[in-house]
């Protein structure tokens, strides 16, 4: 597979752009400085560290390298070496105390640290480190350099001595695999799955873990390093939306934010010296050309790609002129062919003229993406220079899961892609899914290039580190040259009855067990509820198979091959046929067994438990704004008689109608939170732990959501009680003399609730489709960001049962609507 060149190197992550808060204070004591406009700049031991994190924690896929443990795992777990810098050649002893290479560079010795405990005290040795090794070789792992682990053979010499032995060179690749691996107990490892049991060697405990919300980490008094650490406590708190983020910094709810865009996190820091942005890790952004065909076989199409793309306008629009655009993959170091940098600086015209000497004008070039509004960005300003070269490019965006699994099956065609860029090319080479020969995501291969590859891995810096290395500019030929097998990939019922009007003579109550009015309408809508439950049950079960995505490739990962799909699809029962798995999630639902969750491995009851009591408390503080606004507003509209205030009342009804709840909520978060500084404008805090300041964390979010709604509920009351006031009744109420406050209250008001109890009924299941979106705005973990979670990767056990719950609860709110619309309607009687 050969391919043009289009990369940014050294640019941040999505979800790795860092805006710290300078000091290493106690949030309390931030909160107070920044809102007094105190320096934060000190530092003194101790305090509390939040972090804002877009992606949930993962613990079962802590042997990946990934954003979503980004900022927990190293406080818990340890490795035996660590890589500080991208400096391979000098790591830092961790677990190791000490370690020696052979002479052949084909063997290395690690002597382990002496006096380490779990946290669960038990003693740290060798066993553990073997433990680990053969946990990263399951078809299911994650670890990306499992193909690397895989040709090594890992020997304990007693408790506290660790041999490697390596059928290819060592001093490579033995720092940063052994610094990328986190060594895990043994006796607990099986409660990672599940994030039951999370224990580690680190300086940080695990004190609480809640799924897809928050992990909270807390000092480690038996840590073996002496005076670490140096905080008290962390608490990774997720907070999946950019802007909520940035709320929550300017808060001070946050001192750490990671998953920012580019563009938030250099704004935070243009507005002073409270904020400042820190490199995370290295990306290497690369379009990767498929050249088995079609318009990128020819070797000129490929050099027009190269000219083509203007990388000076990616770094400066899309990473805010952060990264380089020398267009290689390889690190810098002294192997890094530098001769070879940008070998296709923009020329839009030569690359005109080798799209007409190929003949490709008008080309379709469709261009696979994971859809996020980072590569969104890319693609665009890709997509208008090669329109400008004479190609039509198209997108197609993924969901991750889909994604990945197109990859993995080499079925990707022209596609985007990011890889954090590794410390050698040796490492590249063998676990960067765009180059490497076993498990890759390119469709390209051939004898030579294996052979180079296969060159690139065996030799090595020996135990000078320095000595005999290759280098990598052969695997990575520019696109014009002839192909030789060199890899350059890419690096481009009715509310209203008709009645007859019979005589008949009413019978004496009979005693007995004659149901009731009540008993008789649930038991006539109880038919038509279970056959709506069970047609919501295959629906939910079918919609998300239906839709892209695998959740298999989600838990394998991003640079996962085919075969460790295969294995977690097996893993999962995901092979089984749909039937089977219908019938046997059908049945759990009516044992109460909800299924598992394929993303967190655990129940989803407990999922469901334990963010249930936030979608409630803003459902029902909605809910009650919603009458409390909707009705109000309505009997003042409907009540006004001055034409000033009719008018007034009606614009505000026509504003609120207008605003979608987002927008109110950005509002309410400019005034509130931002201009004022009266309410909280980001995290929750449950009304039943705190009552005071959990009311004050839901106030903004319910009013977000109940507003927009209320005004169609007073619109239907305000138009009914003008209907009904035209009514003979009240024309007769009035020529009686009954106060005009008790006929608008007693006459008007309760012939006119009718509409709005329908309204508020359907209104109802909208709180719980609104509250997905207040939910990210305010960085609050309900079930909204639950089922948002679900979707994006593709965890069909939570989405099927959040579904069947959604619709089970609208079906419940239709039942009270009508019983109490009978309530206050005499002419409407249940059971008849």
């Amino acid at each position: 597979m050969r391919s043009g060149v289009s990369r940014i190197r050294g640019a941040l992550l999505l979800t790795l752009s860092a805006v710290l808060v300078a000091g290493c204070q106690s949030a309390v004591d931030l909160q107070q400085q920044a809102a007094s406009g105190a320096s934060t700049a000190a530092c003194r031991p101790g305090g509390t560290l939040v972090v804002a994190s877009a992606q949930p924690p993962i613990p079962g896929r802590i042997l990946a390298q990934g954003a979503a443990n980004l900022f927990w795992v190293r406080g818990v777990f340890e490795t035996l070496l660590a890589v500080k810098n991208g400096d391979v050649k000098n790591p830092e002893p961790l677990l190791a105390s000490a370690w020696k290479l052979g002479a052949d560079d084909r063997s290395a010795v690690l002597t382990l640290r002496q006096g380490v405990t779990f946290h669960s005290g038990r003693p740290f040795t060798a066993a553990d480190v073997l433990y680990t090794f053969k946990q990263a070789l399951t078809p299911a792992s994650p670890s990306i350099d499992k193909q690397i682990i895989s040709g090594w053979q890992v020997e304990a010499n007693g408790d506290h001595e660790v041999t490697i032995r390596s059928k290819t060179a060592l001093s490579p690749v033995l720092a940063s695999v052994l610094d990328d691996t986190p060594i895990v107990d043994s006796a607990t490892y099986a409660g990672l799955a599940d994030g039951s049991k999370i224990i580690g060697t680190g300086p940080f405990k695990v004190e609480k873990y809640q799924p897809g919300s928050q992990i909270v980490l807390v000092r480690n008094e038996k840590y073996w390093q002496q005076g670490l650490p140096h905080l008290d406590r962390i608490e990774n708190v997720v907070i999946p939306d950019s802007t909520a983020q940035l709320a929550a910094l300017r808060s001070s709810r946050a001192q750490l934010a990671g998953g920012l865009t580019t563009q938030d996190a250099q704004t935070m820091t243009r507005q002073g010296d409270q904020f400042q942005l820190q490199d995370t890790l290295q990306a290497a952004y690369s379009l990767v050309l498929d050249t088995t065909g079609g318009v990128f076989a020819d070797k000129a199409a490929r050099q027009a790609v190269g000219y083509a793309i203007d990388r000076d306008r990616i770094k400066q629009q899309v990473f805010g002129g952060l990264g380089t655009t020398a267009g290689l993959i390889w690190p810098q170091g002294d192997t890094y062919p530098k001769d070879l940098e940008n070998t296709y600086r923009y020329d839009p015209a030569k690359a005109r003229q080798l799209i007409q000497q190929a003949g490709a004008t008008g080309a379709a070039v469709p261009i696979t993406i994971i859809n996020n509004p980072q590569l969104q960005a890319e693609y665009q300003i890709i997509a208008n220079n090669l329109t400008d070269i004479g190609l039509k490019p198209n997108l197609v965006a993924l969901a991750a899961p889909d994604y990945q699994a197109r990859l993995a099956a080499q079925k990707g065609g022209n596609y985007l892609s990011f890889r954090g860029v590794a410390d050698t090319p040796s490492l590249i080479a063998q676990t960067n899914p765009d180059v490497r020969l076993q498990g890759a995501h390119r469709q390209f291969s051939s004898p030579e290039y294996t052979a180079l590859v296969q060159g690139l891995v065996q030799a090595g810096s020996g135990p000078g580190r320095g000595q005999g290395r290759a280098r990598p500019d052969r695997l990575h030929a520019r696109p014009g040259r002839p192909a030789r097998g060199r890899h350059d990939a890419g690096h481009h019922g009715p509310l209203h009855r008709r009645r007859r009007h019979r005589l008949h003579l009413r019978r004496a109550a009979v005693p007995g067990n004659v149901p009731g009015p009540m008993s008789r309408f649930l038991l006539r809508r109880l038919p038509s509820i279970v056959l709506v439950l069970l047609a919501t049950s295959v629906i939910a079960f079918l919609l998300p198979r239906l839709a892209p995505g695998d959740p298999a490739a989600v838990i394998a990962g991003p640079d996962a091959s085919a075969q460790t799909i295969a294995a977690i699809r097996a893993q999962l029962g995901l092979d089984q046929p749909w039937v089977t798995q219908y019938l046997h999630w059908l049945g759990g639902l009516f044992t109460g067994d909800l299924g598992q969750s394929f993303q967190y491995g655990r129940p989803v009851a407990e999922l469901i438990g334990d963010r249930l009591d936030s979608t409630v408390e803003l459902a029902v503080l909605a809910g009650i704004f919603l009458i409390v606004f909707g009705i109000g507003l309505g009997v003042l509209a409907g009540s006004a008689r001055s034409r000033w205030a009719r008018t007034l009342i009606g614009g505000a009804n026509t504003g609120l109608l207008a605003a979608p709840p987002f927008l109110v909520g950005l509002l309410l978060i400019l005034v509130f939170g931002v201009a004022v500084r009266l309410l909280p404008i980001s995290g929750e805090t449950s009304v039943l732990d705190n009552p005071s300041i959990g009311l004050q964390y839901l106030l903004l979010p319910a009013l977000a959501l109940a507003l927009p709604m209320s005004a169609g509920v007073a619109r239907l009351v305000q138009t009914s009680m003008v209907g009904v006031r035209q009514e003979d009744f009240v024309d007769l109420a009035v020529a009686k003399g009954v106060p005009s406050r008790r006929i608008s209250v007693r006459h008007v008001l309760r012939n006119s609730l009718g509409p709005a109890v329908v309204a508020i009924g359907i209104r109802f299941g909208d709180l719980l489709a609104g509250a997905v979106v207040i939910e990210a705005i305010f960085a609050r973990n309900g079930l909204g960001q639950l089922a948002v979670s679900g979707a994006q990767n593709a965890d069909y056990a939570v989405v099927q049962v959040l579904i069947v719950g959604t619709v089970f609860i609208a079906v419940l709110a239709q039942l009270l609507t009508e019983i109490a619309l009978a309530a206050l309607d005499p002419r409407i009687r249940l059971g008849q």
